[in-house]
């Protein structure tokens, strides 16, 4: 378990395929590095492990420890986790530069079906200037 504990820490996900007897009970277990081991859902929600030798198991022959998952079946690494933060801060950054360069105004347009009124206009007028 310290072993799959290490690489879900590092890689967000570990494997280890449980072999069986022919009652069903568990005999040994053969650990797999993340690279080689795809979580597949099919379209009628069920869970299988597609190994990179291209054998595919069912989810009831493999013990999967996960990260934090945006899918519920693949975690993601830690590292990736913070890369996006960091991608989305250096993101907002960038736009909070841009429009407090542009003067901090904002721009758009509001249309109407048909026309205004004067005082309708110069109402609308005064209260977006406000």
């Amino acid at each position: 378990m310290h072993f799959l504990m290490i690489f879900c820490s590092l890689w967000g996900n570990d494997y280890a395929r449980i072999y069986r007897d022919k009652q069903y009970r568990p005999l040994r277990l053969k650990y797999y590095y993340p690279a080689k081991v795809e979580p597949v859902l099919t379209d009628n929600e069920e869970l299988f492990y597609r190994l990179d030798s291209g054998e595919i198991l069912p989810a009831d022959d493999m013990i999967h420890l996960k990260g934090l998952s945006t899918n519920g079946y693949k975690g993601k690494s830690p590292i990736a986790v913070h890369r996006d933060n960091l991608a989305l801060s250096v993101s907002a950054q960038q736009y909070g530069e841009m429009f407090f360069n542009q003067g901090g105004n904002m721009s758009g347009v509001f249309k109407y079906l048909s026309t205004l009124k004067p005082e309708a206009y110069e109402r609308l007028k005064k209260d977006l200037l406000a």
